[in-house]
């Protein structure tokens, strides 16, 4: 490679992102309407089918793209399986929970929780976001720096807090609206950048290519069944607590172009899920003594592809950096902006406060902080640091929010407990083993414990609260929950011997099972519990 050639693909990495940042102001100036105040949040509430597809695509292609080539290096064919749990995912987003969050007027996690449970609820779970979307962008940002320290050799800290600062300030001039437009860019770069690069590794001479002795590298499974399993239910469970994407599809004119704006993403996510893990296992064909994908990349490219390829390719990794960091740290911006700090409704104050654009672009400020602080810390260990996201937030979210949906009886006082005992858990599990990413006490992954002890903190608070008693006969749903967590307990049992990280999955699963059993025993027939609920109805003011 030419030694012009780095300094030229930085230029047009630069050029790119100030040609985005020109798309998002105008963008914000065309929608001006549909842009202010709550409305830099939602549009409007008026995304067409384009708009939803092009928003859920690029997220998910983004993410696929870098989990799946670091994965695919790593262990072969079997990471698949991770973009199969992100389509999974997406489809039930758009299936069962786009009308009814649409029709509460969705704008956040945490504000929906504020609404059922109380501003000291709405405030610890937007803390929680706040705190972990910067952890999950965290990945992206850290492959765009690795991929400009290939190239130039600049320090990994100094690219990554340049990285970092040219994206919060293409993040802090978007809304709903200038994320569609620019995310419309994002995506025809990376398929682009993808693209080409499979073209020219696939025609990589075979004196480039090596043998690589890596056992179950072209095995499905190659990863471990329990891996897998983890994948799928987390990416499952997960579903109710997809900020990014619940924001993209709540923001449709009519649900049902959303839900078909879903499914055709997902179909064209298929693409995305098997190039990238090819491209890995190319990667490391070409540099089989290679420690990290996302480094030996670059170079496998640069070996075998001229410099307006490489240059390409340097654009569809940028592009997959800005489109997964852009929504998430919007989104996670939101929390902070809009019910982390926003004044309560009806509340006076002796000044002027900021606005919730103003809030959500200081917001945008904390959470790149926070990108460059986590990803120095533990930079060569993104797996502990995506456990360390999952786990706090589903620890936090889940319960709380499922419990909007399906139980009417959770109080305000159950859900606090929830959300500080399902951390609190999950932490101290996860320090017993001095926070290891691959090892946990008993071989059961932290997140399987925050979310058992949430739900159940949840139940018993709540229960507890109402002093209600237990049905004298029990109905269907709550008899086949109990059935159902029994099935799934002897399912763990059987397999302690075969893989234990699916073991914890299927324990957490079945205590699922079984406290909604209890929940429902509980719940008296009729529409008596609809009166129940209102006694825990969070007041204004």
């Amino acid at each position: 490679m030419h030694p012009v050639t780095p300094y030229l693909i930085i230029a047009a990495l630069a050029a790119y992102t100030g040609a985005l940042i020109a798309v998002s102001g105008r963008a914000q100036r065309k929608r001006a309407g549909d842009a202010s105040g709550e409305g830099f949040l939602h549009g409007g509430r008026s995304f067409g089918f384009r708009h939803v597809f092009i928003l859920v695509t690029v997220l998910w292609a983004s993410s696929i793209f870098v989990v799946e080539l670091e994965t695919g290096f790593l262990s072969g064919i079997s990471a698949v399986w991770f973009g199969i749990s992100v389509i999974l995912m997406s489809v039930l987003v758009a299936a069962f929970l786009l009308k009814p969050f649409q029709r509460i007027g969705y704008l956040t996690n945490s504000r929906m929780i504020g609404e059922r449970y109380g501003r000291a609820a709405q405030r610890f779970s937007a803390a929680v976001i706040a705190l972990t979307f910067p952890i999950f962008a965290m990945s992206n940002v850290l492959a765009a720096a690795e991929f400009i320290h290939a190239l130039v050799g600049w320090g990994l800290p100094l690219t990554l807090t340049l990285t970092t600062a040219i994206m919060l300030v293409y993040v802090g001039q978007s809304g709903m609206w200038s994320l569609v437009y620019t995310q419309t860019l994002n995506l025809i770069a990376l398929t682009a950048g993808v693209a080409v690069a499979a073209w020219f590794l696939l025609r990589a001479p075979a004196s480039a290519l090596h043998p690589v002795h890596v056992q179950g590298f072209h095995s499905w499974t190659g990863i471990g069944i329990g891996t897998i399993a983890v994948w799928l239910l987390m990416n499952v469970l997960n579903s109710i607590s997809a900020q990014a994407e619940l924001q993209a599809i709540a923001a449709v004119r009519n649900p049902r172009r959303g839900q078909a704006a879903v499914y055709v993403s997902a179909l064209v996510l298929i693409a995305f899920t098997i190039v990238p893990v090819w491209l890995g296992m190319r990667t490391r064909e070409i540099f089989p003594q290679a420690a990290k994908g996302l480094a030996a990349f670059p170079a496998a490219v640069a070996q075998v592809a001229p410099p307006w390829a490489l240059l390409v390719v340097a654009l569809g990794v940028w592009a997959a950096a800005l489109a997964w960091c852009a929504p998430l740290l919007f989104s996670g911006a939101s929390s902070f902006g809009a019910d982390l700090f926003a004044r309560q409704p009806g509340a006076t104050a002796g000044g002027r406060r900021p606005d919730v654009r103003t809030l959500t672009r200081y917001g945008l400020i904390v959470q790149g902080v926070l990108v460059v602080v986590v990803s120095l810390l533990r930079p060569e260990e993104l797996a502990w640091w995506r456990v360390f996201g999952q786990t706090i937030r589903s620890a936090a979210i889940f319960a709380p929010t499922a419990a909007y949906f399906l139980w009417p009886l959770a109080t305000r006082r159950g859900a606090l407990w929830s959300m500080t005992t399902g951390v609190a858990s999950s932490l101290l599990w996860n320090a017993a083993t001095g926070f290891s990413a691959t090892r946990f006490l008993f071989a059961v992954n932290p997140m399987w414990v925050g979310l058992t002890v949430s739900s159940a903190a949840l139940v018993a608070a709540s229960l507890t609260q109402r002093g209600l008693p237990m049905r004298r006969r029990p109905s269907a749903p709550c008899c086949a929950s109990f059935v159902s967590a029994a099935a799934v307990a002897a399912a763990a049992a059987l397999t302690w011997f075969v893989d234990p990280a699916l073991h914890g999955a299927l324990l957490c699963l079945s205590s699922l099972f079984a406290l909604a059993g209890l929940a429902l025993a509980a719940t008296p027939p009729g529409r008596a519990h609809a009166a129940l609920a209102e006694q825990d109805a969070p007041r204004a003011g």
